[in-house]
């Protein structure tokens, strides 16, 4: 999935918080913003690509 979505444009960050990976060093530590909405944002356009994978669009 985090290849998937760094090949439709997600940024790393984004990746890591959909993947609930831990931000490492002082950026961690510092930046606790949850990234809810673009996980949803993403998310949507994962399945929205998912879709086309299995539907053939």
């Amino acid at each position: 999935m985090a290849t998937g979505l760094a090949s439709l444009g997600a940024p790393q960050e984004h990746i890591d918080a959909i993947q609930n990976h831990a931000i490492p060093g002082v950026s961690g530590i510092y930046n606790r913003y949850k990234y809810d909405r673009e996980k949803q944002d993403w998310l949507i356009k994962w399945s929205e690509h998912l879709e086309k994978l299995i539907v053939g669009k």
